[in-house]
């Protein structure tokens, strides 16, 4: 605290916190799905993802475990906890069907308002000026990215959360609630065990002793250590796999191309001005942090730490495509946004130089040249939200409720579109990709393998892609139901188009005993 804050002033910064995170939460909820760029923002989410998590919560709720088709346990998700947290949403879809949308977007949005307010908390214990913790809230929530990411009804902000939180704690000096919520965020994205590794040397170093470091570096570790080997005792049960499915099918990065993906969507995403503007703000704040006691230095250190470390492991271990937008980018909001303290550390490092302005009438000029720089980042994201929104509602949704309508029911459907197809469709999908598919996931590399797995569920209808149809058309006789198709797709920036076709399908009788021949050779 300030020394010279009165005490009522310092018991209204809570609330003043409060009030202006929910100010920002409405501006992103009004901009982005009530009054949003297209008419499906309102009732769609923007990536098809969201609708897997939703499939596993209803299946948690169903069978008593995460269950992708009907009594088969799947591990195809990489976000336990998330899953976990939408199971009473998952309950509310049985009695309204309508609301689970908002009711996603809504509890994400929560959870980005939950890691503003735990950044002003940060900010609070690591700064004396009383508008960087406001400053750091408004950079956390109308951030382009983050915004954009807190209405998608994703892990994102639940994991963002979690790690808020977890250096509050840091900062605070409780290990144990620290060590609890740093493994609740890799519970969420797995990623985060870097922050559970960074968080742990700051332990050590900044405790008094060797051994007291010692005892608060595995408090901090016990937890997540122990929530991650749950997680993967229940990948080996299910799958004879210590990762889940999308682990091995997305694995696949380079250190060059990773670190160029990160430069063209850090500079050019957020636009040069907003760029620089906040950049130079962050680098003031990452520089105060060396003029601090110890302990606030390493946790400030920590702090900056995770939100690099993290997004260069994402780079160098995932594949991430040229022009792909939020479908790679939700990997990295969780890290990055934890540079939003830092913006508010800068303000409150400009102030401190310029004390005769007062905190309030920097923070303000500050406030509106960051608006002014943002302003068109947050306008793309706004209007990028809205066409994933109809892309999804147009390429997974309405695929997906013909199935429920033209596919039989007495045989599995392949489809790509495995959130939406499993959720609307209501029937046994085989996903081609092996996300939600062990037999697949565990094939990559081998084509014809896939195709045999694919060829011997006799499925009788498919709904994807047509890049996939020239490879499929050699296993199956594929009519043609309907073609849903746009010639701009969001997922990829608009710059190619995307289309699904929903056909009848009947596996060829020869692929069939080829497949079952090739099946029993590779033992499967």
């Amino acid at each position: 605290m300030s020394p010279e804050s009165p005490p009522h002033a310092r018991r209204a910064e809570p609330l003043v916190a409060l009030a202006v995170a929910v100010g920002c939460a409405a501006l992103v909820w009004l901009a982005f799905v009530q009054l949003g760029a297209r008419a499906e923002a309102r009732s769609e989410f923007p990536l098809d993802d969201a609708w897997i998590h939703e499939v596993y919560a209803r299946g948690l709720l169903r069978d008593g475990r995460p269950t992708y088709n009907p009594g088969v346990a799947e591990v195809g998700f990489s976000s336990p906890f998330w899953v976990l947290t939408e199971t009473p949403i998952a309950l509310l879809g049985r009695f309204w069907p309508g609301g689970v949308v908002h009711a996603t977007k809504l509890l994400s949005l929560l959870f980005a308002v939950a890691t503003a307010l735990g950044f002003a908390r940060v900010v609070r214990r690591l700064s004396d000026d009383r508008a960087a913790p406001l400053v750091a809230i408004a950079a956390t929530l109308l951030g382009s990215g983050f915004a954009f990411s807190a209405v998608s009804g994703m892990e994102v902000t639940l994991t963002s959360a979690c790690l808020a939180w977890g250096w509050v704690a840091m900062a605070e000096e409780r290990a144990w609630p620290a060590g609890l919520a740093f493994g609740l965020a890799a519970f969420t994205r797995p990623e985060a065990v870097v922050v559970i590794g960074l968080a742990a040397l700051v332990a050590l170093l900044a405790a008094p002793s060797r051994r007291e470091g010692v005892q608060d570096a595995v408090r901090v570790v016990a937890p997540g250590a122990l929530l991650l080997a749950l997680w993967g005792l229940f990948d080996l049960v299910v799958a004879d796999y210590p990762l889940p499915n999308t682990f091995y099918v997305k694995a696949h990065g380079g250190l060059l191309a990773g670190l160029a993906y990160l430069s063209r969507k850090i500079v050019l995403g957020a636009g040069l001005p907003a760029f620089v503007a906040i950049a130079g703000l962050v680098l003031l704040g990452g520089a105060a942090t060396l003029r601090w006691a110890r302990r606030p230095r390493l946790v400030g250190l920590g702090l900056l730490a995770s939100a690099i470390l993290p997004c260069l492991a994402i780079a160098v271990t995932h594949l991430v495509g040229r022009h792909v937008l939020f479908a790679a980018e939700r990997y990295f909001y969780p890290f990055s946004v934890l540079l939003a303290p830092f913006v508010g550390l800068g303000v409150g490092a400009l102030a401190a130089r310029r004390p005769s302005l007062g905190p309030v009438p920097t923070a303000a000029a500050l406030a509106l040249v960051l608006v002014g720089v943002g302003a068109a980042p947050f306008v793309r994201a706004r209007a990028s939200y809205g066409d994933h929104c109809a892309d999804i509602a147009l390429l997974h949704t309405a695929p997906s409720r013909l199935i429920a309508l033209h596919a039989p029911r007495t045989a599995p459907v392949i489809a790509d579109g495995a959130g939406a197809a499993r959720y609307f469709g209501e029937r046994v999908i085989v996903d081609p990709v092996g996300l939600n598919d062990r037999r697949i996931a565990h094939a990559q590399g081998d084509g014809l393998l896939i195709m045999c797995t694919l060829t011997l569920a006799r499925a009788e209808y498919v709904s994807l892609s047509s890049e996939w149809l020239p490879a499929l058309v050699d296993f199956y006789e594929i009519g043609v139901d309907r073609t849903f198709a746009v010639a701009s797709w969001s997922v990829n920036g608009g710059v190619t188009g995307h289309d699904v076709v929903n056909a009848p399908a009947r596996a060829r009788p020869a692929a069939l005993a080829f497949c079952e021949k090739y099946a029993r050779e590779h033992g499967q």
